[in-house]
């Protein structure tokens, strides 16, 4: 069973063991501005959609569709399969942000407590703030205006052939900071970190390159 199979599977048991909160089956599920929530959303076909200046005291997960959250949110972590993750300006994670297939986002000013993953998306951030690592497989990694990671940003194997010709880039600009090291764990990807406008590696390069 491959990753994407094993991670689908997984959020779908999720669904079936979720014993609190709002879960949906064919249907997308949205928190309106202001509100707050005890408990997780999930979903199976559908996104979640949380409002502005909302509280979710748990997880918001879907199979197949997109996670959103509006400016000034608080939520749990954050998990999709087939589906990007958008935050809005000021949002705050009290966990992971991680999908399989689809792009992760944030506005200004955002703070994730835990790490981001995906395999397939681009991961672009704009000063926010990760505690983790960001780990990825084919998507490049656009760290912009002062985001700060706390942890290591890891390119790993894809294992197919998908782009595997393609540079993948590690842009670090206007101030960012990466406290931990980049690690590239891909034998074939060429994967390129570049330093801009003041931007900051303060670990190691372990199997990349820095752009001349």
């Amino acid at each position: 069973m491959n990753t994407m199979m094993r991670a689908a599977l997984a959020a779908a048991l999720a669904v079936v063991l979720a014993g609190c909160g709002s879960v949906a089956v064919n249907k997308s599920i949205r928190l309106a501005d202001g509100e707050t929530r005890e408990g997780s959303f999930t979903t199976v076909n559908g996104s979640v959609t949380v409002g502005r200046n909302c509280e979710v005291r748990g997880e918001c997960r879907t199979v197949n569709g997109r996670v959103e959250v509006g400016d000034g949110s608080r939520v749990g972590e954050l998990n999709s399969v087939n589906g990007g993750i958008t935050l809005g300006s000021k949002v705050e994670v009290a966990g992971d942000v991680s999908t399989v297939n689809g792009a992760i986002s944030s506005g200004s000013g955002c703070k994730v407590d835990g790490g981001l993953k995906n395999i397939n998306g681009e991961i672009s951030l704009d000063r926010t703030t990760v505690g983790g690592n960001i780990r990825t497989h084919n998507g490049d990694v656009l760290l912009r205006n002062g985001c700060i990671v706390g942890g290591d940003v890891v390119v790993k194997d894809s294992n197919s052939s998908h782009d595997i010709e393609r540079e993948l880039r590690i842009e670090v600009a206007g101030g960012s900071v990466i406290e931990g090291d980049v690690i590239s764990r891909s034998d074939e990807r060429d994967v390129v970190v570049y330093l801009l406008d003041g931007g900051q590696l303060k670990g190691e390069v372990i199997g990349a390159r820095i752009a001349e």
